[in-house]
Formats: C-alpha cells, sequence, structure tokens
C-alpha cells in the first residue's frame, strides 16, 4: 500500500533542454567593416584623384567618376548601416529599403562595366566618329539612364506590391509567386543581359585589334589621332581585366542567388552546406566595390600616373652623400655636389 501512495506521488521531470545561443555575427561585422570602410575610402580617395587633374576628366572617365560614386554610396549607405549593426531593423523605413538598395547596387556596377566596355569598342570600332560625336553631355545622360534605369528595376516592388510602412520592417511579402517572378527577372534578364553584351563587346575588341588588315588601315588613316587610338587600345585591354574581376567576384553570388529562387524547397533541406557557400559568395561579391578603384589605379595609366604625382611626391626623400665623399669631389673637381632624390 505505502508502496502504491510513494509511487502515486512520484512526478515525472521533464529533462530541461540547454539554452539556444544566439549566432555570433563578430566575424561578420569586423569583414563587412572592412569592406565598407575600403568601399568609402578607396572610391573616394580616385574620385578626387580624376577631379584634381583637367587632363583626366575626359568623357570616358565620366563612367568612371559615376562608378566610384557608387562604390562610395555602396560602402557608406548600404554595407556600414545594414551588415555592422544588427540594429538596423529597429529602423522600419531603412530596413524595408536595405533589400532594394542591394539590388541597386548591384545593378548599378554591372551597367557601368556595360557602359566601359561599349564605350572602348565603339571608340576602336568607329574611332574618327567617337571623337567627333562623343561628348561630356552624351556621357552624362548615359549615365543618368542607367541611374534611373537601376532605381527603377530595384525600387519597383515597393511600387507596385510591397509598400514601406513606417512601423515595421518588410523585407517580403506572403505572396512567394511575386517576389520569384520578381528576382527571376533581375536577376536572369537584367543582370546577364548586360554581360552577355559585355562578352560581345569585348570580343569585337579583340577581333579589331587582332585584324591585322583593319589595324593598318586605322594606323595609316592621318585624320586618326594616332596616340588616341592607341591609348584606347590599352585602356581597352586594362578595362577588361577589371571586367573579368567583376565576373569572377559577381556572377557566383548572382547564379546562388538565382538557384536559391528557383528552387526553394530544395534550399532549404541543403541549407546545411548551401547557407555558408551563400554567404562566401557574398562576401567576394561585396569585395569588388572595394578594390575595383585599386585595380583601376594599377591598371589604367592614365590614373596610375596621376596618382604618383599627387602621392609619390609626398613619399620623397632627398638624400645627401657622406660629408667625406662630398669634399673630396669638391677639391677633385670644384663641381657642387649632386642631390640625389628617391621616391618610394
Amino acid at each position: 500500500m505505502n508502496s502504491l501512495t510513494n509511487g502515486s506521488n512520484q512526478t515525472t521531470i521533464a529533462p530541461t533542454r540547454p539554452p539556444i545561443q544566439p549566432p555570433d555575427f563578430t566575424y561578420q561585422f569586423i569583414l563587412m567593416g572592412i569592406i565598407g570602410g575600403l568601399s568609402v575610402i578607396t572610391n573616394a580617395f580616385l574620385f578626387v584623384i580624376i577631379i584634381r587633374r583637367k587632363k583626366l576628366r575626359t568623357p570616358a572617365n565620366d563612367i568612371l567618376l559615376s562608378m566610384f560614386i557608387s562604390g562610395f554610396l555602396f560602402g557608406s549607405v548600404y554595407v556600414l548601416p545594414k551588415w555592422t549593426n544588427v540594429e538596423y531593423i529597429k529602423w522600419p523605413i531603412y530596413c524595408s529599403l536595405s533589400g532594394p538598395l542591394g539590388v541597386f547596387f548591384a545593378l548599378l556596377f554591372n551597367f557601368h562595366q556595360c557602359m566601359i566596355c561599349i564605350d572602348k569598342f565603339l571608340a576602336l570600332r568607329w574611332p574618327l566618329t567617337y571623337r567627333i560625336s562623343v561628348n561630356h553631355c552624351k556621357i552624362i545622360t548615359v549615365i543618368v539612364v542607367a541611374w534611373i534605369a537601376a532605381g527603377f528595376t530595384a525600387f519597383s516592388p515597393l511600387i507596385f506590391y510591397r509598400p514601406i510602412n513606417d512601423r515595421f520592417c518588410i523585407l517580403r511579402i506572403p505572396d512567394f509567386n511575386k517576389e520569384s517572378i520578381y528576382l527571376k527577372i533581375v536577376y536572369g534578364l537584367v543582370f546577364f543581359v548586360p554581360l552577355i553584351l559585355m562578352v560581345i563587346c569585348y570580343t569585337g575588341i579583340i577581333i579589331i585589334v587582332n585584324s591585322r588588315t583593319r589595324m593598318d588601315r586605322y594606323l595609316t588613316n592621318s585624320s586618326i589621332d594616332q596616340n588616341f587610338f592607341s591609348i584606347t587600345i590599352k585602356t581597352a585591354k586594362q578595362m577588361a581585366v577589371i571586367a573579368g574581376i567583376f565576373v569572377l567576384l559577381w556572377l557566383p553570388f548572382i547564379a546562388a542567388s538565382l538557384y536559391a529562387v528557383v528552387n526553394i524547397v530544395a534550399v532549404f533541406y541543403q541549407r546545411s552546406w548551401f547557407s555558408p557557400m551563400f554567404e562566401a559568395f557574398r562576401f567576394l561579391a561585396f569585395v569588388y566595390p572595394a578594390i575595383n578603384p585599386i585595380l583601376c589605379a594599377y591598371y589604367v595609366n592614365s590614373i596610375r600616373k596621376a596618382m604618383y604625382k599627387d602621392v609619390g611626391r609626398k613619399f620623397t626623400v632627398v638624400k645627401k652623400p657622406p660629408i667625406s665623399a662630398t669634399n673630396s669631389n669638391t677639391h677633385s673637381t670644384g663641381l657642387a655636389s649632386k642631390i640625389y632624390s628617391q621616391s618610394f
């Protein structure tokens, strides 16, 4: 009887689970802080370099100036406020705008690379007509159209089906079909069509440069500025390298995003390996705006020379020969000793 009573009085205690630890975003904040800071510094620095040099303020370099502005805004408006601060979710308006902002900058970088390759192709295919017809006004008009097209494409969900709410953040809506169709159009059409144009234009540039008949005709034409033509060929090759780096850094991220949109159920079950891979691809894509000005400064001869003139002189050290050597040279030759300068 006592055993029954004791048995009835016993209570089963459910095992307690350890508390779930929130994910640690410290490494992400550090990496994104470095990327955002470099994007701001490098793009602002190259922008100032081109603005200060009158010889660099050409119609073709207007595209580079616009690209540096977009890189500066990418770091200051998008990366640093969103990816280094988890509290951005408490800012409803900015949080709702952050998604379209990412799409806007991705399209803008792609459009700028497309404009650069088309500009170089036209300069090589019709060099005489290009020098006469292309000016700052026309290039700026094309740039403004590119910014408007990227902005309309990126922010169209906020206009048509995902309005901003000033009380809470809205990144997606329950109707996944609309979001899926929109992302397929953005990643599959708006992003890849400029890439196809880039491939076509750079292929045309390779054909023009390697065509001996066409090159001989251009080089023997007295009405074509040979200096401008040779500089354009060099610049086209240099910008082709930068465009290739852009594709290598951004294409995996865009392809993974398109895969996630098309195979949403498969990605859910594959998230153990897909999420780390997607995050790595995002880091690689975000690195491009930070290193793009460095690549331009390294590959483009005119920008590199301007940087050397502006920065190199500040690191110039003047060295004098030893006193004994100076005295011996003075007594033997009677000439003033030379002052040697070394630039780092």
